[in-house]
């Protein structure tokens, strides 16, 4: 897990991520899900979860989360809402405080996510281009505030549509003296006021949104982020994701993700499409940073014994300029193995710890819950 990611992105997906429980499992109207035993569940449970971890980039990083899980309805359709807080520290003075959650209405016909969060984190910042080298590396310490809000509406089965807001602010308060981001060199580079507005279409037909053994999950994304709104520039970003998950044995799950990103008009460096983090478990988040991302993963899941299991991963992915570069980019890759640990068989909530290394010699061992992809 990782704390460094353009404001908004880093802490609702940690916490999501972290929480001991399928936050999202259950019935909707358009998924496969079901809740087997709905009468015997609580309306609400709590969650508190401390995770402990180290990289390069944080040093010692401690996070705890207190998440509630409450069940409008007690039935078989209507999906579990999640509150969470969370508290990040690390040992180079990173900080994220964070508030959100996911609230849905009655038989799932509507639904409202939400997130209010404060940064500080100093980032690693390579340059911008698909072949910025590691000796590039600087640091850029920034103070961000941002909030979010989504909703989504049903349009039949396994398809809906989303409509969401973004406002963020970020201020740069130090970079490194003569190193790549001299003021005013880079949109982003003093900070940026973002306003975006987005529009998106979801299909999920996924036997579980936590743990899937089957379906696919595909999303077409568009967010406006325009001066007329009160964003510092104007700009937008495109994005493409599709993921599939194959049964291939009663233990065995083969699943596979494919994104493309796009980004056009005058984009802050810290909102550009990032390659590395989850997407490329090897590296940091936001290794790469350009106008194009394209990348793909396949993972295997195995079920071993009592409460253990083990997967193998591969990923590969490239940043460009345009789409029509990509085919002269480095494309890089990553492939590892883990170890998963059944937290409950109630929700098939699992403990992740993750080894990947790169064809380049870079690895990384990360840990965190639930899986990512």
């Amino acid at each position: 897990m990782r704390i460094h990611r353009p404001a908004g992105r880093p802490v609702w997906r940690a916490a999501l991520a972290c929480c001991l429980l399928d936050a999202l499992a259950g019935a909707a109207t358009g998924q496969q899900v079901a809740d087997s035993h709905p009468t015997g569940l609580p309306r609400n449970s709590w969650y508190p979860v401390p995770v402990v971890s180290r990289t390069e980039v944080t040093g010692v990083k401690v996070q705890g989360i207190l998440a509630l899980l409450h069940r409008f309805a007690l039935d078989s359709i209507t999906r579990p809402s999640l509150l969470f807080v969370t508290v990040i520290g690390t040992q180079k003075h990173q900080v994220a405080v964070a508030s959100g959650g996911e609230v849905w209405l009655p038989a799932n016909r509507r639904g409202v996510k939400y997130l209010v969060q404060y940064e500080k984190s100093p980032a690693p910042f390579y340059g911008i281009g698909p072949r910025t080298a590691p000796t590039a590396l600087e640091l850029v310490d920034g103070h961000a505030w941002s909030g979010e809000l989504t909703m989504q509406q049903v349009l039949r089965p396994a398809e809906y549509v989303q409509l969401g807001l973004t406002i963020a602010r970020q201020r740069v308060v130090a970079r490194a003296p003569g190193g790549l981001l001299p003021p005013d060199t880079l949109p982003g580079s003093t900070g940026y006021t973002q306003v975006g507005l987005s529009v998106g279409l979801t299909h999920d037909s996924r036997t579980s949104t936590y743990y899937p053994r089957g379906g696919a999950l595909a999303l077409a994304q568009l967010t406006a982020n325009l001066r007329a709104f009160g964003s510092s520039t104007s700009f937008w970003v495109g994005t493409l994701d599709a993921r599939r998950y194959v049964a291939v044995t009663p233990s065995s799950v083969l699943a596979m993700q494919g994104v493309l990103q796009g980004a056009w008009g005058t984009v802050p460096f810290q909102l550009l499409p990032g390659l590395g983090g989850d997407g490329l478990r090897a590296y940091e988040d936001n290794r790469w940073r350009d106008r194009v991302l394209a990348r793909g993963q396949l993972e295997w899941r195995q079920g071993l014994f009592w409460r253990l299991g083990g997967v193998a991963f591969a990923a590969a992915g490239a940043v460009a300029p345009s789409v029509d570069a990509l085919r002269d980019s480095p494309l890089r890759t990553s492939g590892g193995v883990g170890l998963r640990l059944l937290i409950t068989r109630k929700v098939e909530a699992y403990f992740r710890g993750d080894y990947a290394r790169s064809s380049d010699g870079t690895s990384a061992l990360t840990f965190g819950f639930s899986e990512v992809l």
